[in-house]
């Protein structure tokens, strides 16, 4: 084979696996009650804000939780466990190929009781006094 060949031959290989790379996202972290100690088996959803897509899984024996492939967009991530108040977090952006990791406390208290934090940071006006 002579070398153009063989030069011709890498750059197809580098150019299909240069399409291989993923696109959507993952949601990981830990789940935690007030005093710092993680939780198992706790419920963790997900629902994308635009398509309602939802994934729903526990949290290991560590209190870990790991939600993979999402599509970029819009998130709502809610927490329960039993004797905990459920958590809420929303306007969770994720971008393209991004891992964003999450840790929630939960708070002890009933199922019916709910809290809901919200991911919008202030925006900061820094071009005028």
């Amino acid at each position: 084979m002579n070398r153009s060949m063989l030069i011709a031959c890498l750059l197809v290989l580098m150019n299909t696996l240069g399409f291989a790379q993923e696109f959507r996202g993952t949601l990981t972290g830990r789940i935690l009650d007030s005093s710092g100690a993680t939780i198992a088996g706790a419920t963790v959803k997900v629902v994308n804000a635009n398509t309602n897509e939802t994934n729903t899984i526990t949290t290991d024996t560590s209190g870990v939780y790991n939600i993979p492939f999402l599509r970029p967009g819009q998130y709502t991530l809610t927490v329960s466990n039993a004797g905990f108040k459920t958590a809420v977090r929303s306007n969770i952006t994720l971008q393209v190929s991004q891992v964003q990791g999450i840790d929630v406390v939960l708070e002890v208290g009933q199922l019916s009781d709910s809290v809901t934090v919200e991911a919008n940071a202030a925006v900061l006006e820094t071009q005028t006094a």
